[in-house]
């Protein structure tokens, strides 16, 4: 599994699959998922991207600002 990507950070992966990227295997490990892909040139550009996008990083922090709103 060593040429595999593993996270379980679902906007990472919702990320991923805007990008047409797919999930290779998604594992239960208790509570958590964990989402399992192909290490390619693709892949890592998505993670560069997705650590670089200054909108993404302002939408995601927002969006979990709502859901603890929500929750409150």
């Amino acid at each position: 599994m060593d040429k595999l990507f593993q996270t379980s950070s679902l906007n990472l992966v919702a990320w991923f699959l805007t990008k047409d990227i797919q999930i290779k295997e998604k594992v239960n490990i208790g509570d958590v998922t964990v989402f399992y892909f192909n290490r390619t040139d693709e892949l890592q550009k998505a993670i560069n991207e997705y650590n670089q996008n200054i909108e993404l990083k302002k939408f995601i922090t927002k969006f979990k600002q709502v859901r603890e709103i929500i929750k409150s």
